[in-house]
């Protein structure tokens, strides 16, 4: 281990000195790029034999768990390490330098022990030894590939390393070619500086801690030198080859910070977080860096420039032992002091770098929100279905109390790089700025540990010994959290965008300011009906938007579209259909403001929201899906910098638990037993079950209740009784579709897949299941689309139209509303009316005769 971190860092040492490359002539690289094809091409040898032994591995598991019914499958070794491949090693050798070749001996004598170990395996497997010695000699083999795998690690680094020596080309270098490989061979340096801290944790199912600093440090090492390149002037073809080299590089960045962001608490339950990641950056390092880097050297040798390659990345494995999962400390947060701004007008134009320093603090502050918002929606749901375990004398029946993780991701790599890009803010706002970020991350930091200790109380069942005490403390403590930080990121918002208005402008009076202040007006009018909105919802205000308010709004609307010639003169007209046409958001977002001025302006006093969902959540989608979204999209299309606006919250109120019985059955309603369990005299089906599967649907009155009721209905349906199944929570995807009822198997296997996480989207299920039932579509048929929810979505006036014209022709939709709290949903039952279908509150009494009913809805004609 001592040997093979020297050699790491004598390869490193070597990379980083301004060494004179020394010349070097066609044949000699050919002879020393035959020595590195060599190294190469073993690497990619021994890549599937780790594959597979980590599948080995997990089957081992599998067999200790149970040795009586599951056996170890064949290591297969004519596919995990086929013949090795002589010819390279060969051609390498035929290079005849004495120092290489006795380097090229070690490599392929590694190779060829770690081929034998894969051999001795599959023959272990093949005769069943290990039901003989309890998996003794296999945990040998295990060990001895570990420590194989090290030394062929070290054999590929000291080759790769011999012949490179002295070949380094120096930074000061004049040639393009030179200059373009060594900023390559600089990046590749700083990625391996990384990888080589890593490795495989074949004891996925344990999780063995992240060292969170040291990619942080090598995130902003690579965005450092992003923003210093200054990039030399290579020929085409090779040029392709190093910008797609950088654009991997920015890429790899982003995966990087999407693994930095998803280390969360499911994340670090296991290793398998960590095992997914290293793979893509093995994947983003060998198949894009190195790739797009050796691909360069080859397309320079055209123009008589003859340049080494560099080798792939060989990765390791470990057998990992259990680190301590992060404490989550639900103390209250700490608070930096607010030290206001004083706001100096600048003299200079805003430079690049301060404008993306202050649109970083932006995204932060919009991606918070929107994790804070996925947050929101599964603590209402569990707000209300704890309501029913409050004072019970007894929990015989009543199922269990759970609170599903929303798989929340702190923005860490957000919050990094708003704090890193920090510096190239004006020295005299810095202190106050980055105080107000932290505050708002250990806002963030505290709501995650709220969650996971209701994660943990739900689990131990606490709530049985102290009566839910714990979890309305919880509750009460978040409501707190989502205010401080809504309240904290618009003193923040304010600060950064007085900071950019003190920025002359280049072209006060060129078409993209005039408009994008036009824009930006109408934007502002909206936040302040949203904010009059949040104050009234929140209770804190018994004012509605005024007319002056709402009529402010659409004289600005009416001001963009009477203008749009003059304001947006000059600017390129793309069209409708491409995405990049900056006419697109500047058209769009004076209707959306309509449409949500118009919404506003039909609010009447003590118009009061559910105790499930807040009419609040209709603006807030409007707001943060069309206006926000569209006035960022005109920014990002602008020639001059136009500032980001962010994103604005839920409302999460605590409200001690009610406890609803479900209602009993009406005098007309018949019980399961009074059901007729017959088809017979009814027309055939086409039923499409649109479900929501968002993690608010999870608990036992909802999703499994469902579940139940879809195989209890498959007994009663005949084969001509087509089925189809679309699901949403972020997305909308469609499971199967137009499956006869006979094909019950099939049908049921999928139903018992479904798994609830994630936010809900059932604007895009609606849409999807539409085009589902018309594809399915049965004439002289009950075509009906049965969506099943536990809560309320924005629904725009365009899906109304289109559930309406699709009832004409005889599609029609029923909603099945789930919870133990019976809800009246204003919006769902406008929606059944306008699809001429039933709107039912399910419960574990009337589940099966409700769903029976919808497939009895028309008889034969």
């Amino acid at each position: 281990m001592i040997k093979r971190s020297f050699s790491i860092i004598l390869l490193y040492v070597c990379l980083s000195q301004n060494i004179f490359a020394q010349s070097v002539s066609a044949q000699q690289q050919k002879t020393y790029n035959n020595y590195l094809t060599f190294v190469n091409k073993s690497i990619e040898y021994v890549i599937p034999m780790m594959d597979c032994l980590y599948e080995y591995y997990g089957d081992i598991r599998q067999y200790q768990k149970n040795p009586q019914r599951f056996k170890l499958k064949y290591y297969e070794s004519y596919k995990c390490s086929p013949q090795l491949e002589v010819y390279y090693y060969q051609t390498a050798l035929q290079g005849n330098v004495a120092e290489l070749n006795a380097l090229t001996e070690k490599l392929w004598q590694s190779l060829q022990a770690l081929d034998k170990l894969s051999k001795d395996l599959d023959i272990y497997i093949r005769l069943e030894d290990y039901q003989k010695d309890q998996l003794k000699k296999s945990d040998e083999i295990i060990q001895a590939f570990v420590t194989q795998f090290q030394d062929f690690r070290q054999a590929c680094l000291n080759l790769h390393q011999g012949v490179w020596k002295d070949k380094i080309p120096a930074s000061t270098s004049a040639s393009a070619y030179l200059k373009a490989q060594r900023i390559m061979l600089d990046v590749i340096q700083t990625e391996n500086e990384y990888l080589y801290s890593l490795a495989y944790h074949f004891q996925d199912d344990i999780y063995s801690g992240f060292d969170e600093e040291r990619l942080i440090r090598n995130i902003n090492l690579q965005d450092d030198f992003l923003l210093n390149l200054n990039k030399p002037a290579v020929p085409y073809p090779s040029e392709s080859m190093f910008n797609s080299f950088l654009g991997g590089l920015m890429d790899q960045q982003e995966s990087k910070r999407n693994y930095l962001n998803g280390n969360n608490y499911p994340a670090q339950q296991n290793s398998a977080h960590h095992n997914q990641f290293y793979d893509l950056l093995i994947n983003q390092h060998n198949g894009i860096l190195i790739s797009f880097y050796n691909n360069f050297v080859d397309y320079s040798k055209q123009n008589g420039q003859y340049l080494l390659y560099q080798t792939l990345y060989c990765p390791v494995f470990k057998l990992n032992t259990p680190t301590p999962l992060p404490a989550y400390s639900t103390q209250a947060y700490s608070s930096l002091n607010y030290t206001p701004i004083g706001i100096v007008p600048q003299k200079q134009v805003i430079s690049s770098l301060t404008f993306n320093s202050l649109n970083f603090y932006m995204d932060f502050i919009s991606e918070s929100v929107r994790q804070n918002n996925l947050s929101i929606l599964t603590l209402r749901s569990y707000h209300l279905s704890s309501g029913r375990f409050k004072n019970l004398s007894s929990y015989e029946g009543k199922g269990k109390l759970s609170y599903q993780y929303p798989d929340y991701k702190i923005p860490v790599a957000d919050f990094q790089r708003a704090l890193h890009h920090s510096k190239f803010l004006p020295t005299a706002y810095q202190e106050s700025i980055n105080a107000q970020l932290r505050n708002l991350m250990n806002i963030l930091v505290e709501i995650e540990a709220q969650m996971v200790a209701l994660v943990k109380y739900t689990e131990a069942e606490t709530y049985k010994k102290d009566n839910l005490a714990q979890s309305e403390q919880i509750l009460k403590r978040m409501e707190v959290l989502f205010k401080d930080f809504d309240d904290q990121k618009e003193r923040m918002y304010e600060d950064l965008r007085k900071i950019f208005e003190s920025y002359p402008r280049p072209a006060p009076l060129s078409s993209w300011h005039v408009s994008g202040d036009g824009l930006l007006k109408i934007t502002d009018l909206n936040k302040d009906v949203l904010f009059t909105l949040k104050r009234y919802y929140r209770g804190e205000s018994n004012n509605l938007p005024s007319p002056e308010q709402i009529e402010a709004i659409n004289n600005q609307m009416r001001e963009l579209i009477s203008k749009e010639y003059e304001n947006m003169k000059g600017i390129e007209r793309i069209g409708r259909n491409n995405g990049n046409c900056p006419y697109n958001p500047y058209e769009d977002l004076p209707n959306s403001s309509k449409q949500f001025a118009e919404k506003a302006a039909k609010l009447k006093p003590n118009d009061q929201s559910s105790s499930y969902r807040p009419k609040y959540d209709d603006y807030i989608y409007m707001y943060n899906g069309s206006i926000i979204y569209e006035y960022n999209k005109f920014g990002s299309l602008s020639k001059p910098f136009i500032l980001k606006h962010i994103l604005q919250p839920f409302i999460f109120q605590y409200k001690a638990p009610e406890i609803a019985p479900a209602p009993p059955n009406t005098p007309n309603e018949p019980t399961n037993q009074q059901i007729i369990k017959s088809m017979e005299g009814f027309a055939h089906n086409n039923l499409v079950f649109l479900l929501d599967v968002s993690s608010s649907m999870s608990s036992s009155e909802k999703l499994p209740l469902l579940k139940k009721s879809i195989h209890f209905l498959l007994d009663i349906l005949r084969p001509e009784d087509e089925l189809s199944l679309v699901v949403y929570s972020g997305d909308a995807q469609v499971i199967f579709q137009g499956v006869s009822a006979q094909d019950k198997a099939k049908i049921l296997a999928q139903i018992e897949q479904l798994k609830s996480g994630g936010n809900t989207n059932g604007e895009e299920g609606l849409k999807l299941a539409y085009k589902t039932a018309q594809r399915n579509f049965k004439a002289e048929g009950n075509n009906r689309i049965i969506l099943a929810t536990d809560g309320e979505f924005y629904v725009p006036e365009n899906l109304y139209d289109m559930i309406s014209k699709n009832r004409e022709k005889e599609i029609y939709l029923s909603i099945f509303s789930f919870g133990a709290v019976v809800k009246k949903s204003d919006n769902l039952i406008k929606l059944s009316e306008a699809g001429q279908g039933n709107y039912e509150h399910i419960t574990p009494e009337n589940a099966e005769y409700k769903l029976l009913k919808e497939a009895q809805s028309r008889k034969k004609e």
